[in-house]
């Protein structure tokens, strides 16, 4: 949101560190956690089931409540079974998969690796920190999302968003799938 005064960005809400999210611990007992910073807990969408799986935290969700920390357009290139075959998180050079492939002369450009939105967001229940790169489809609906936060004078970190598991039925076929949806909450 801009500032009436200064007309400049409001600087993001705060969050929980890891530190603040721990009980009093005894001495000797993970001493030093706090220095590894605020470690994303990686979210996986299990389409043909409806649900989001954090393995890290043995979880399933349907839907999370909270703060959109983090986002940054990746490149990214996956097999049929969704397994990441390459990905560049500057869109420049290969850093997993083919590290250090330039990502602009490679065959695979735009024909079999893509453009994707990556976000992090904590989670308003637990604290928690969670990331996920999204799909093409989740890609288009997170970049529709924020444009409508854009034309509201608003970013991501400013507001609470429900992200959750829509059905959608596609539009030649008429096929059901399930896709991410985002949507601003209040």
């Amino acid at each position: 949101m801009l500032n009436d005064t200064t007309d400049t960005a409001v600087a993001p809400a705060p969050y929980a560190t890891s530190a603040s999210l721990l009980p009093t611990l005894p001495p000797g007992q993970l001493e030093g956690i706090e220095e590894l910073g605020l470690l994303k807990n990686w979210v996986s969408f299990d389409a043909q089931r409806g649900k989001m799986t954090c393995r890290n935290l043995n979880g399933e969700y349907d839907e999370f409540y909270g703060t959109i920390i983090e986002s940054r357009v990746v490149r990214q290139m996956k097999d049929e079974d969704g397994n990441v075959l390459c990905a560049s998180s500057n869109r420049q050079y290969s850093d997993s998969g083919r590290p250090g492939k330039d990502c602009v002369s490679c065959e695979d450009h735009d024909t079999n690796c893509f453009r994707r939105w990556w976000i992090a967001w904590q989670d308003l229940e637990t604290g928690l920190i969670f990331a996920h790169t999204l799909s093409q489809t989740g890609s288009i609906n997170f970049h529709r999302y924020a444009n409508r936060l854009i034309a509201d004078e608003l970013l991501p970190n400013q507001v609470v968003t429900r992200i959750f598991i829509e059905e959608a039925k596609r539009q030649k076929t008429n096929a059901l799938y399930r896709r991410i949806q985002l949507e601003r909450v209040g």
